[in-house]
C-alpha cells in the first residue's frame, strides 16, 4: 500500500512539474515576443495592455510571478541565455497637452 501511495505522489509531483516548467516558458516567449515586437527586449509575466489594469496591479502581479517562477528564471536566465525579464515603469495617465 505504501508503495502505490508513493507512486501517486511522484505522478502528481511530476504532472505539477511539468506544468510548472510549462507555464514559466509559455509565458516567458510568449511576452518576450510580444515585447520584441514593440522595441523591448524584456519580457512581463502578465503582458496585458496599460489601458486593461491599474498600473499597480500590472507591477503587483509580475512581482508575483517573478518570486514564483524565481527558480527557472535563474536557471532560464542565467544557464540557458533566456530573455530578461522587465519591471514595468508606466503609468496609465496620458500625458498632459500644454498649449503653447
Amino acid at each position: 500500500m505504501k508503495a502505490h501511495l508513493k507512486n501517486k505522489l511522484i505522478t502528481v509531483f511530476v504532472i505539477l512539474l511539468i506544468a510548472y516548467i510549462s507555464s514559466y516558458v509559455a509565458i516567458s516567449r510568449i511576452s518576450y515576443h510580444y515585447n520584441k515586437i514593440q522595441g523591448v527586449d524584456a519580457f512581463l509575466y502578465f503582458p496585458f495592455p496599460t489601458s486593461a489594469f491599474q498600473s499597480s496591479t500590472i507591477s503587483r502581479c509580475n512581482t508575483v510571478g517573478f518570486f514564483v517562477f524565481y527558480p527557472l528564471y535563474i536557471i532560464d536566465h542565467n544557464i540557458l541565455g533566456g530573455p530578461t525579464w522587465m519591471e514595468p515603469m508606466w503609468s496609465i495617465e496620458a500625458p498632459k497637452k500644454t498649449n503653447k
